[in-house]
């Protein structure tokens, strides 16, 4: 399913599945940073073929960083948690579920070397697909 934006997804989903990536104050974590953590979390929700509707935002705060993903349904957000090593969370009242992580600069290597190693099995697939049907 799409990705829509965070107010479409609290106004349909107000008590929605929430994952939490934490940004550590290490000097990188400026707005283009948080924008990439955010990219870097979208491509991975796409690759991982989630069935609901979901929303990823990036939020600057006083209190540290964060790249927020609000999900409709469960098990989505079950699955992007597993991916990225989430674990249960209680400080962010109001959602149905949470779960946070450390997205610190491992994290960040991790997930692009999962997304690129699920790139190529999926254009080894393809190709695979194509000369099959050309035999």
């Amino acid at each position: 399913m799409p990705e829509v934006s965070w107010l479409t997804m609290r106004r349909l989903n107000p008590g929605a599945h929430l994952v939490v990536g934490v940004v550590p104050p290490d000097g990188r974590s400026e707005a283009s940073g948080l924008k990439m953590r955010a990219a870097l979390l979208s491509r991975l929700a796409r690759a991982l073929r989630l069935t609901g509707l979901y929303a990823i935002i990036d939020l600057r705060e006083r209190s540290g960083n964060e790249i927020r993903c609000a999900f409709e349904k469960p098990v989505d957000a079950e699955r992007l948690a597993e991916a990225v090593g989430a674990s249960v969370e209680t400080r962010y009242p109001g959602w149905a579920s949470q779960r946070s992580f450390l997205f610190d600069a491992a994290a960040v290597t991790s997930l692009e070397t999962i997304l690129r190693n699920k790139g190529s099995a999926t254009r080894r697939r393809r190709k695979s697909r194509t000369s099959n049907l050309l035999s």
